[in-house]
């Protein structure tokens, strides 16, 4: 039967981006760009070209923190635009965002909502259908890894392209410095296609100078306007405010260089020329009602003294921006006990993510109890038959005992544990937390993590 759990099923029996990039390691760096051009094959399998997406008008987002906020963010100013001079009804906007947190499906988003378990299932088994049976009148396309060679890169021509923060990260198949990432991370260019950029560290910034100028795009830099910072931003943390800009020049963008010709919409963009700092207010809408489910998210639980605070972070500086958020956001006077769950999967920098999780956090709130655990669950679209279970334990192990270190450098009693799967660990960090006066349990780390955690509490991700 060919229903959305057997298609999850099959799709958990093939090999893992884990998998794929540690095969390419072993290879050497010259091995990384065989998936996209697998994926060329895959297509003209099906009968169609790489032009022939030209015509799902795609923003392709690329960067190293913030692509997926800023891919959200993007999609939920383009739904508030009309789809013509003389149509009313809203832009069929889809995007492609990774990973998911509970259901694969989530990944797939057709008007905000993750594409439904019948259309999944129907789509899966027949691929390339879904593509011309779902035509949306913009795509917003996140990239998966680096940039140059990723599967998403198969657009000829996208309409406008972004690239977010940059960061050290997949440094096997991306390079080992900054320099070398950026590149990779501007290999999105097309020509004649603008590429608008947050500011960067002087060597990304002069690697993306001189792959925009090879591949003769427009590359342009955004400039920070403080303005967004007063936006209520749909999704929490500082550092968003940055994100939301950026997605509203690309949209803006997308807009000025599409079809889409409606008088208010003229108007509102004629605004953005002016003197003042005037934003339209479907972008500033699109902004404050942007939702992204997992990242710095606050679930406060019904009839109980629990407060959960979950947000992914996979490097270095994306801990740092979430550490500052959870400090900022969490109760810390009086010295509320905190329970930190955490997992970093494997291949990433666990030692700095963690110094950089403690640094932050623990002069500030009273983390009481600390677990780790892998990203193992029992929902299907969290199965995959090729992780090795044993292997994954010895990680945990080690970031506890980072953790421990961390914890007597600054003198602070915290009370450690391994868990064998997302369940145990929150089992465990429940029995930790006082039943009878507020407390907290801080998630993060892995997304898979996040997403294990909110299916666990029963907390729904999207309004369907």
């Amino acid at each position: 039967m060919r229903d959305y759990q057997s298609a999850v099923r099959d799709l958990n029996t093939l090999q893992t981006n884990a998998t794929v990039l540690a095969n390419q390691a072993r290879v050497g760096f010259p091995a990384y760009g065989t998936g996209l051009a697998n994926m060329k094959v895959h297509l003209d399998r099906l009968g169609y070209q790489p032009s022939d997406l030209n015509r799902l008008n795609v923003i392709h987002v690329a960067g190293t923190k913030g692509k997926g906020s800023t891919s959200v963010y993007c999609e939920s100013i383009l739904r508030r635009l009309p789809r013509g001079s003389s149509d009313e009804t809203p832009l069929r906007v889809g995007v492609y965002t990774s990973p998911h947190l509970i259901q694969a499906r989530e990944r797939i988003r057709l008007g905000g909502k993750p594409v439904a378990e019948s259309l999944f299932a129907k789509y899966f088994y027949e691929v390339w259908d879904a593509v011309i049976a779902e035509r949306m009148d913009v795509v917003v396309l996140e990239v998966g890894i680096g940039g140059r060679y990723d599967s998403t890169n198969l657009v000829p021509k996208p309409v406008v392209c972004g690239i977010t923060s940059l960061g050290l990260d997949h440094q096997t198949v991306l390079g080992n410095t900054l320099a070398e990432i950026a590149a990779q991370k501007a290999g999105i260019a097309k020509p004649g296609v603008p590429l608008i950029c947050v500011p960067q560290p002087v060597e990304a910034r002069e690697a993306i100078e001189r792959v925009a100028k090879e591949e003769k795009a427009f590359l342009a830099w955004l400039i920070p306007n403080l303005i967004y910072r007063t936006i209520p931003l749909g999704i929490q943390g500082a550092h968003q405010a940055l994100n939301a800009q950026l997605a509203a020049a690309l949209a803006t963008h997308w807009v000025r260089g599409s079809s889409l010709r409606h008088p208010a919409v003229e108007r509102a963009l004629a605004a953005l020329t002016g003197a003042g700092p005037q934003i339209p207010p479907f972008i500033a809408e699109g902004i404050t009602e942007a939702r992204w489910p997992g990242r710095s998210q606050v679930v406060r639980e019904p009839e109980s003294n629990l407060t959960w605070y979950l947000d992914g972070a996979h490097t270095k500086e994306s801990m740092e921006a979430c550490a500052t958020w959870f400090t900022a956001t969490a109760s810390a006077e009086p010295p509320v006990p905190t329970v930190l769950i955490f997992n970093c999967s494997r291949g990433r920098a666990s030692g700095g993510m963690l110094q950089a999780l403690g640094r932050h956090v623990l002069p500030r709130i009273s983390i009481t109890a600390a677990v780790f655990c892998p990203n193992l669950t029992q929902r299907s679209d969290g199965q995959n038959y090729n992780v090795n279970i044993g292997a994954e334990l010895p990680d945990q192990h080690e970031h506890r005992a980072i953790w421990d270190a961390l914890c007597a450098e600054t003198a602070v009693a915290c009370t450690t544990a391994v868990a064998p799967t997302i369940q145990a660990a929150v089992d465990w960090a429940r029995a930790q937390a006082p039943a009878d006066r507020p407390s907290q349990i801080f998630v993060t780390g892995s997304l898979h993590l996040v997403g294990g955690v909110l299916d666990i509490l029963d907390v729904p991700l999207f309004d369907e």
